[in-house]
């Protein structure tokens, strides 16, 4: 079994154990949820100089664009990036990749509502996040009419119903492929968003389409 010490901004995560083929390990995300990351990731150490480079470029990035922060967060990114060593974080920022937990406000929506939504009421949600997303795009991009959508769906994950987002946005040297899955528990959202530069496809595609199945609500 692999052990992990986190520091005091990781303690929301916390090791369980390694799959059989000990290439993904099994996190916690506080006493919500378990996922299972493969061994090309790795929890992102905000203590380390690109850990805190990154997060102080998400903070500002959350006040220039009015992003909502959220109450608990922990990012998973390529191995690599949590290194002392140049070589070793210039090739992992070369394969851009994260996977991210998160909590933040249900906005008033209850799993009662995702489990109850007609047809219509999942049609107009995709309107909505259509709309708000591809806004936000135009404002962060130059490069807004690569944006691509693709339509919201419901589906059910450890016995509980998520609205799945799926769009390609543009980034840095090419399209990342995006894909986010958000439950409405214990009022409020957890978002697990799951995404991969597509010059990356190789790398992280196969692995990153098994990471929801390893999901666990406590």
């Amino acid at each position: 079994m692999k052990k992990i010490f986190l520091g005091a901004a990781m303690m929301l995560c916390m090791v369980l154990n390694a799959q059989n083929n000990d290439t993904w390990t099994e996190y916690s995300f506080g006493d919500i949820c378990s996922l299972s990351i493969p061994n090309t990731m790795e929890l992102r150490d905000l203590s380390s100089t690109t850990g805190k480079f990154l997060d102080k470029g998400v903070r500002r990035c959350s006040i220039k664009f009015g992003v909502e922060a959220s109450s608990k967060k922990i990012v998973f990114q390529p191995e690599g990036l949590n290194s002392d060593l140049p070589a070793l974080v210039h090739e992992a920022t070369e394969k851009y990749a994260r996977v991210i937990v998160e909590m933040i406000s249900s906005n008033g929506i209850t799993a009662s509502d995702i489990d109850n939504a007609s047809a219509s009421d999942i049609s107009e949600l995709n309107t909505i996040f259509y709309e708000s997303y591809s806004a936000d795009v135009k404002k962060m991009s130059k490069t807004p009419e690569q944006f691509q959508w693709f339509p919201l769906k419901r589906q059910k994950f450890s016995g509980k119903n998520a609205l799945v987002l799926h769009f390609k946005r543009p980034g840095v040297n090419g399209l990342v492929d995006v894909k986010e899955y958000r439950f409405f528990l214990r009022g409020q959202q957890l978002r697990i968003v799951i995404s991969y530069r597509e010059t990356a496809k190789d790398t992280y595609a196969v692995d990153f389409a098994n990471i929801m199945s390893t999901l666990k609500f406590k």
